[in-house]
């Protein structure tokens, strides 16, 4: 992937999507989003041949599954221009979303398929697929030094099986579940603004008020560090995003314990938000310490038995 130029910037999918011009000579081609809106697209006419790489949900951008006549445009165009199709499946990719790829979720066929992360459940390995006639290099044109690690391929060999036989399935129900209760979440708290992604690769997005004294983004990072201080660790994504990207072993038990505590975290964090403007800036939230330990404690039976099968075999 280090050969291509970027053409693209991370933007939600509901906004204006225009490649920069890399070629001085070029057609525009457009095609209507579900949304109602044009998206255009620069295509050089110069004969060389380019790439639009995409992924089926963002990652980086704020966990935002792409509306599906986008994605579908987007193979037409390539199509009609003889542009190959790139899906980054690093994140979203190995069951994330219920199925084996994000692009499943779509019917859509990419020309490449990039892989990494998840395929190996941890161990460094990058995978990438295409058709037989894309990978049709002659000898000496590709090299790595560290390409088809022994270890990582076993590990990627036994995580397709456990995919397939229980955690893709496992994934799609305990992830619906996981999806619901932070709808239920969404009613309770006027700060979610929003609940979207598929299966367990799922957003959680904030919006101030005119209560608050934070900025969404702010508020955003507030939550986290309040689910980390009771023994829930959650990233941020895009501009005021926590991400949900469990372990596919997750079970209903362990996500209704993660729920409560997200709960707790919300209400803990529009207080602070609220009590801003009397009280001036905030401490940064501290690392967990004796309330967090207690709360492990109390739910150990949720939080750690997995771990704890899969080390001792």
């Amino acid at each position: 992937m280090r050969a291509f130029r970027n053409v693209s910037r991370t933007t939600p999918f509901d906004d204006k999507h225009e490649f920069p011009n890399i070629s001085r000579r070029y057609v525009v081609d457009e095609f209507m989003t579900e949304g109602g809106k044009n998206v255009q697209f620069h295509v050089p006419q110069d004969g060389s041949r380019v790439a639009i790489v995409v992924e089926c949900v963002q990652g980086e951008g704020g966990y935002v599954p792409a509306p599906r006549e986008f994605l579908l445009g987007l193979r037409r165009i390539c199509d009609r221009h003889g542009i190959l199709l790139i899906v980054d499946e690093v994140q979203s990719g190995m069951g994330r979303t219920g199925k084996m790829f994000a692009c499943d979720h779509y019917s859509l066929e990419p020309d490449i398929l990039c892989l990494a992360k998840g395929i190996a459940s941890g161990l460094p390995l990058g995978v990438c697929i295409a058709r037989a006639d894309v990978m049709n290099w002659p000898p000496g044109a590709h090299a790595s030094t560290f390409g088809g690690n022994p270890v990582a391929i076993a590990a990627a060999l036994k995580t397709i099986e456990l995919l397939e036989r229980e955690l893709i399935a496992n994934c799609k129900e305990v992830g619906k579940y996981l999806e619901n209760g932070l709808r239920q979440l969404m009613s309770k708290h006027r700060l979610i603004r929003d609940i979207r992604g598929l299966g367990m690769m799922l957003g959680v997005e904030f919006g101030a008020d005119s209560n608050s004294h934070m900025s969404s983004g702010q508020l955003a990072e507030r939550v986290a560090s309040e689910a980390f201080r009771r023994g829930l660790i959650l990233l941020t994504a895009g501009k005021s995003t926590i991400r949900w990207s469990p372990p596919l072993i997750l079970t209903r038990e362990q996500a209704a314990v993660a729920l409560e505590i997200f709960d707790e975290a919300i209400a803990a964090a529009a207080v602070d938000s609220e009590s801003v403007a009397n009280h001036g800036a905030l401490e940064p939230c501290a690392s967990p310490g004796a309330g967090s330990n207690a709360y492990f404690s109390q739910h150990r039976h949720c939080i750690v038995p997995m771990a704890e099968e899969w080390v001792n075999g």
